[in-house]
């Protein structure tokens, strides 16, 4: 199962924000490539939203979370599903989060004139 790649996203993702990867100009407070990075993460959070739905992925992203030391090995099934949600569900919130920041922002291409890209 695709369960690493994911867990690895979901743990770094449930630090209190996911940088965005576009470049932000300060001085012209702009993004560049608004567009494409909107559409980068969108892509992605639907590919997470599509990996969570397979069968067995919450139970066997709630035993990767006891491996990680997580939760403790005696951690109950029900607790394991809990924090899944959990990391889960804080990861999409974030990815949210910088699509709307990114829909929010100017694009710089778009205050030079079409130049920017």
């Amino acid at each position: 199962m695709k369960c690493l790649p994911l867990l690895s996203a979901l743990l770094l993702s449930a630090s209190p924000a996911i940088p965005v990867y576009s470049q932000y100009y300060a001085d012209d407070d702009c993004v560049f490539n608004k567009a494409s990075e909107i559409q980068r993460l969108e892509s992605e959070l639907q590919e997470q939203v599509k990996e969570t739905e397979e069968p067995g992925f919450i139970d066997s992203f709630g035993d990767r979370l006891v491996f990680t030391g997580h939760l403790p090995k005696d951690a109950s099934a029900s607790m394991k599903k809990e924090l899944a949600l959990w990391f889960i569900e804080g990861s999409r919130r974030a990815l949210q989060k910088n699509i709307d920041a990114l829909n929010m922002s100017p694009d710089c291409s778009e205050l030079q004139g079409g130049k920017g890209q």
